[in-house]
């Protein structure tokens, strides 16, 4: 059950919003005590896609260096130029997973989206996850389009579906070695139980309780998120959870 379940990192901040290098280090060593042996890094809680290149190779390096090498990296370059996303993707070795975030300009013209998709992952042997989020890239990628991508010979290895209902999960696991990635922190249980191969749990990643086991993992998660519920500002309301009061989160 645990090794099924990946958190996206949070990313720490300075109060000039500057990447804070101690502050992130320590939220690392934290990592690499608990349970987590997967990890989405820069996706997902929105950095990825605000943060500059610049910081985003910084945060690259910071985990290269002090996250153990049994946690497997995730990452989600959530950059659209051909270099700069090509360099994220071979900037470290130990990171063997992509997670691909689509840009919305490429919403109406589906020929586009795999023309610019083969000049990206072209000669790569990372293994490639498509990022389902269509709400808000307004890129779908529907079992139509994905299988016609599958076709194309680009190393893609499996989907991750946000914004979902559990029961679209039967539709993708017809493609044969094709790993599904789910977003719930709700149904976490119910979200294997549907056929997927991993789940990411948003809220378990300001946690990190070392007392996590397969049969508290479902509370835990329920009450980070009713805690945030009750907040005004999620963002504070996770700071103050996780005890790391003086830092800004993006």
């Amino acid at each position: 059950m645990l090794n099924k379940i990946v958190i996206p990192v949070l990313l720490f901040f300075n109060d000039k919003y500057k990447i804070d290098e101690e502050l992130n280090i320590k939220y690392i060593r934290l990592l690499n005590q608990s349970v987590f042996k997967n990890i989405i890094l820069l996706g997902t809680t929105s950095e990825g896609v605000l943060i500059s290149l610049e910081d985003k190779i910084k945060i690259i390096k910071l985990y290269e260096k002090y996250l153990n090498k049994d946690i497997n990296i995730i990452l989600t370059p959530s950059v659209w130029a051909l270099n700069d996303f090509k360099y994220l993707v071979n900037i470290s070795d130990r990171i063997n997973d992509i997670l691909f975030l689509p840009s919305s300009y490429f919403n109406r013209k589906e020929y586009e989206l795999a023309n610019y998709m083969g000049k990206l992952f072209n000669g790569t042997n990372k293994n490639i996850y498509l990022y389902n989020l269509p709400k808000n890239t307004l890129v779908d990628f529907t079992p139509y389009l994905t299988r016609s991508l599958l076709d194309k010979d680009l190393n893609i290895k499996g989907l991750k579906l946000s914004h979902s209902k559990n029961e679209n999960i039967k539709s993708y696991k017809k493609f044969k070695k094709f790993n599904i990635m789910y977003g719930s922190d709700k149904d976490i249980f119910l979200s294997l139980q549907m056929g997927a191969d991993m789940v990411v749990a948003q809220n378990l990643s300001a946690s990190l309780n070392f007392n996590i086991n397969e049969s508290n993992i479902q509370q835990i998660a329920d009450n980070i998120r009713q805690f945030v519920s009750k907040q005004k500002h999620k963002v504070k309301a996770l700071k103050q959870y996780i005890g790391l009061n003086d830092t800004v989160l993006i």
